[in-house]
């Protein structure tokens, strides 16, 4: 196997021009340090209203189906729009008001159970045993007492 060597009259130039470059940078990027980079207004965009998610809500209320179902209601008093709305109303009835403690870890359960039968039940639309079944998930992993 033949090795390539350059001869010494092609690597001096070569070790020059390298070493040049490398020589060369150094002052540049010291001398780049003091650049100072140009300002740049920001032009004022009018961007779209925030809708209003809270629909009317209390306070510190988060509800994301129904009447119930997320943290905090609508109120208390309301009818359940349906049987997840339903299984959300038990578990507020057993747990602390928003921001006051966490619910026993029964509690969490039954939500769980509840909102595992809605999700299975065939006759409900697929939309509401989506969203069921997303509740009793999420109720398996919520922070609570024992």
């Amino acid at each position: 196997m033949a090795t390539l060597a350059y001869p010494a009259t092609r690597r001096l130039p070569l070790v020059a021009v390298l070493s040049a470059v490398l020589l060369g940078l150094a002052p540049l990027a010291a001398s780049a340090q003091s650049v100072a980079a140009p300002v740049v207004e920001t032009p004022a965009i009018e961007g779209p209203t925030t809708p209003d998610l809270g629909n009317g809500l209390p306070q510190g209320a988060l509800v994301f189906h129904g009447n119930y179902c997320g943290p905090g209601s609508r109120g208390a008093g309301l009818p359940p729009v349906d049987a997840l709305d339903r299984a959300c109303m038990h578990h507020d009835a057993c747990s602390p008001p928003v921001g006051q403690g966490l619910p026993t870890c029964s509690c969490n359960d039954r939500l769980a159970r509840e909102a595992t039968v809605v999700a299975r039940t065939p006759r409900i639309d697929d939309e509401l045993r989506t969203a069921a079944e997303f509740v009793a998930i999420g109720a398996k992993a919520l922070a609570c007492e024992p």
